[in-house]
């Protein structure tokens, strides 16, 4: 709810123990979701990948996509990760991107 009174889109994916998630919209909200998010004491680790302007949303027709746990889901990461779980490590911010971009166009929706 917050996010779409918020105007913000994006993905959430769902792989093993880890969650990958894209938030999109004005920089000042985008913030204020990731500072909520952090100082829920439900999720651990929260990394940040990257923060920056893009020319258009990527997820625009999403208020928040959610891509669960599939076989095709962990041969996408594995394709990206080079493992079977989401390794922060492995990615930068174009790669997110093109990571949840590719599961949702596996994933029916």
């Amino acid at each position: 709810m917050r996010n779409q009174a918020d105007n913000i889109t994006g993905a959430l994916c769902f792989s093993r123990d880890a969650f990958v998630q894209v938030l999109e919209g004005a920089r000042y909200k985008v913030n204020k979701a990731f500072h909520r998010i952090v100082a829920d004491a439900r999720h651990k680790d929260v990394e940040m990948i990257g923060l920056e302007p893009v020319p258009a949303r990527t997820f625009g027709n999403w208020s928040m996509a959610f891509i669960d746990d599939s076989k095709e889901v962990q041969a996408i990461i594995l394709k990206y990760c080079g493992a079977d779980r989401v390794v922060a490590d492995t990615l930068n911010l174009s790669r997110v991107t093109a990571l949840v971009s590719e599961m949702l166009g596996k994933v029916p929706g």
